[in-house]
């Protein structure tokens, strides 16, 4: 069985799936195209729509991209047995031999999530036997993979990055994890400035440099939801904090500070010191580059060298700097604020 017939096999199981728990439909606006999510029942609903929700909008007659949704424990039906073997696992998951210019497939060990992709079809299909198995950080960014391999053709490219501004444009912020961008986005959200995303972001190259929003999630360690006391109340999983890193979904409590997108007035690296007071720096393009090339081609897998290429256009084309962030959250955005 090829990469096609698989596919399609997978999809009829979907379709078999649909007929016992019934279809149910979430529609978003996402990089200006249209995106609906189908789901087979109600069990995946949970993890996969929240951290969207502020991005739906009514049902249309097409969609850019569909993308399938079902687990096998509620629906009562199997995905078809793979026909590779685990000698054919690669990269991240990657299955050898069934990723080609059309398909896309890949199978996460630990969750055991199944990721399949047409690009003929503009479909992707999403299966994991229960929802139980659901890592809990595919909540504060579902269908980042299958998202990934769609925007492949677009001047469009999800990064490793958050994104923070007000409603004449934003900053891209960026850096390793642990390098402070989450911080960064609450303490400006906690400053009245409008929020695109603490984690994920899509960008857009061309023709005008922006930024469009995918999630409304924040996420923090559990140490640091002392230094953010209005929003501590808010986290989803407080029973689970001493495994888990804390989520709020924004939609929620500040919906009036959710924005779909903005452009971008520049590209901001985060470091973190044990100074009081915060300081901006003006660097290269090479600087913001590494910044944010490195952790999302490591995160997305497959065409790297596509990443990497609109990641380059964007930093080249817009104003980029180091923003040192000193112990007193109050100057951090201030000095962003300096920038727009």
């Amino acid at each position: 069985m090829d990469a096609n017939a698989y596919f399609s096999a997978a999809h009829k199981a979907f379709c078999q799936a649909q007929v016992q728990q019934g279809n149910i439909e979430y529609w978003y606006k996402i990089g200006g195209y249209i995106i609906c999510q189908r789901f087979a029942g109600q069990a995946l609903i949970p993890q996969m729509t929240e951290a969207l929700s502020h991005l739906q909008i009514s049902p249309c007659s097409l969609a850019d991209l569909t993308i399938c949704l079902w687990d096998s424990s509620s629906t009562g039906i199997a995905m078809p047995s793979p026909p590779w073997s685990v000698y054919d696992y690669g990269d991240r998951g990657l299955v050898n031999g069934y990723n080609c210019d059309r398909f896309c497939t890949l199978f996460q060990v630990g969750p055991d999530v199944l990721h399949l992709f047409d690009r003929d079809r503009q479909l992707a299909l999403y299966w994991v036997k229960t929802a139980a198995q659901i890592p809990y950080w595919e909540h504060s960014f579902p269908l980042r993979i299958a998202l990934h391999w769609w925007t492949r053709s677009f001047p469009l490219q999800l990064v490793h990055a958050g994104a923070v501004g007000t409603q004449t444009g934003c900053v891209l912020l960026t850096g390793k994890s642990g390098s402070g961008k989450s911080t960064t986005t609450l303490a400006c959200l906690e400053a009245g400035l409008l929020y695109l995303g603490d984690d994920y972001v899509m960008i857009q190259t061309e023709p005008i440099s922006s930024v469009y929003s995918l999630y409304n999630t924040a996420k923090l360690e559990a140490s640091n939801l002392w230094r953010f006391p209005n929003l501590a109340n808010n986290v989803s999983n407080l029973e689970r904090l001493n495994c888990e890193k804390a989520l709020i979904f924004l939609h929620n409590h500040r919906p009036e500070q959710l924005i779909s997108h903005l452009p971008i007035r520049a590209v901001l690296t985060l470091e973190i010191s044990h100074q009081e007071n915060s300081s901006l720096q003006k660097r290269s393009p090479s600087e913001s580059f590494a910044a944010l090339a490195p952790t999302t081609t490591f995160h997305l897998p497959r065409y790297p060298k596509v990443i990497t290429q609109k990641i380059a256009a964007l930093v080249n084309k817009v104003p980029n700097y180091r923003l040192i962030l000193g112990t007193n959250l109050k100057q951090i955005p201030e000095a962003i604020l300096s920038l727009l």
